[in-house]
């Protein structure tokens, strides 16, 4: 499931209960980060390697972590339900055209970063469903 802050009418919690995940977008003061509004690097949650930073993101709640910022709050989480897996991101506009371009494009170093953050999560819900 992929959400966003700016997704002011997400209905996305309504679905997510079924699986006891939620995603937060409340004031980021309330979740442990500086209550100025900032900038969030963006760290892979098992090495630590900083990936991209983004000033749009809320809050995994339940399952394992696989991206997350340096305050260890997930904004992509992966549960595995039965046979199957939910991934959940919460800062999904950070896959849009205003990031990454469009198809013509020749990509600097962030937008392959984020390329590579976009392989390596469908790479994780692949592995993971096995």
């Amino acid at each position: 499931m992929l959400d966003d802050p700016k997704n002011r009418h997400s209905t996305a919690n309504q679905i997510l209960k079924s699986f006891d995940m939620e995603i937060v977008f409340k004031d980021s003061g309330q979740l442990g980060h500086p209550k100025k509004k900032t900038l969030y690097d963006i760290y892979y949650a098992d090495t630590g390697k900083k990936m991209f930073t983004t000033k749009n993101t809320g809050f995994v709640k339940g399952g394992c972590p696989f991206l997350s910022t340096k305050y260890d709050k997930a904004c992509f989480a992966v549960k595995n339900i039965g046979k199957g897996d939910v991934g959940v991101m919460a800062g999904a506009s950070i896959f849009t055209n205003k990031f990454m371009g469009g198809t013509q494009i020749v990509p600097n170093k962030r937008q392959k970063q984020i390329y590579m953050t976009e392989f390596l999560i469908f790479k994780t819900m692949e592995i993971s469903s096995h």
